[in-house]
């Protein structure tokens, strides 16, 4: 069963490893939850190949976004930002923003 026409929409950016825990440990709760929304966006922002940490969503019905960050960049990508990659990748009328931890 899921809430129809509303996504949630969640990002994350770092390699702090307490807070990529915290954001695991969160999305293991939520992914326990019912009823689902409809759509769920999940964007993850990072400056190399090997500090993604959330490609795992993907195994559960979660639109998975990858965003590599180049150096110059660096402080551009905050949360918002990747709020609106997010946006631009679901068709529901109704945005839920949470934090992923």
């Amino acid at each position: 069963m899921f809430i129809n026409d509303i996504c949630i929409i969640q990002c994350f950016y770092g390699t702090n490893v307490l807070q990529i825990e915290a954001a695991k440990d969160a999305l293991s709760i939520m992914l326990k939850l019912e009823p689902t929304p409809q759509d769920w966006v999940f964007v993850e922002a990072q400056k190399n190949k090997n500090d993604f940490q959330f490609e795992y969503l993907k195994k559960n019905g979660i639109k998975y976004i990858k965003k590599y960050i180049k150096d110059e960049n660096e402080y551009l990508f905050l949360k918002e930002q990747l709020w609106n990659i997010g946006v631009q990748n679901t068709k529901c009328n109704y945005l839920c923003f949470i934090d992923s931890d």
